[in-house]
């Protein structure tokens, strides 16, 4: 590996760039249109991306001569290998997201509703990578403040679906009963990613914040 060829300010924006591929077309698994390989595919691509950041990172952390050829401090280089790391576990996060939805067939009301949640996340992904590319802190504060809006809308939505739940009990309906708790375990681990994907951005955010440049 030639560290003088590697950019990682590029590979940083290929694994971004896939990555808001994965979140649009998770996002489409929700109208029931979900490309499940072609997802998995790219997602292994951003991982391939993230261990080339490491090696990198690697090996310029265990060479000062290195380090020097790169033109970078060593903060940079802390910085760009968890930035990476949150780029790897939101671009799987989405693998995640499109493999329960495309078990499950959503009323339109529900559906509106998670894909109203999703946009917002989505949204605050877009505005993250912004605020770390102009190293603008106050945006990036202000993605921070407003994740905890998110997390709540996620925990509402879980909230809605579990209500069917104690529905399904009254009614007495075993078969009809063990199918929706499947379901129901599919669409809590659909929210919890959901919440993980937040939590992600809140860190990017976090980062943007501590940037000492």
């Amino acid at each position: 590996m030639d560290i003088k060829e590697i950019s990682l300010e590029s590979l940083v924006r290929r694994m971004d760039n896939i990555t808001r591929s994965l979140i649009l077309d998770a996002m489409a698994c929700i109208k029931g249109e979900c490309n499940y390989s072609s997802i998995k595919q790219r997602d292994e691509d951003v991982n391939r991306l993230h261990f080339l950041i490491r090696r990198t990172v690697r090996a310029a952390m265990t060479s000062s001569k290195k380090l020097q050829m790169m033109k970078i401090s060593a903060w940079q280089l802390y910085e760009f290998l968890i930035l990476g790391e949150k780029l790897e576990k939101i671009a799987d996060r989405q693998k995640r997201i499109a493999r329960g939805l495309e078990e499950l067939k959503l009323s339109k009301g529900f559906a509106e509703e998670l894909n109203k949640v999703y946009l917002d996340i989505q949204q605050s992904f877009s505005d993250v990578m912004k605020s770390y590319y102009q190293n603008d802190l106050k945006a990036a504060f202000k993605i921070e403040l407003s994740n905890k809006n998110r997390i709540i809308a996620c925990d509402n939505l879980l909230g809605q679906d579990i209500k069917k739940d104690y529905k399904l009990i009254k009614q007495g309906d075993e078969t009809r009963l063990i199918n929706y708790v499947h379901e129901h375990m599919i669409m809590t681990e659909i929210i919890n990613n959901l919440k993980a994907m937040a939590t992600s951005v809140k860190a990017i955010a976090r980062m943007v914040m501590n940037d000492e440049a």
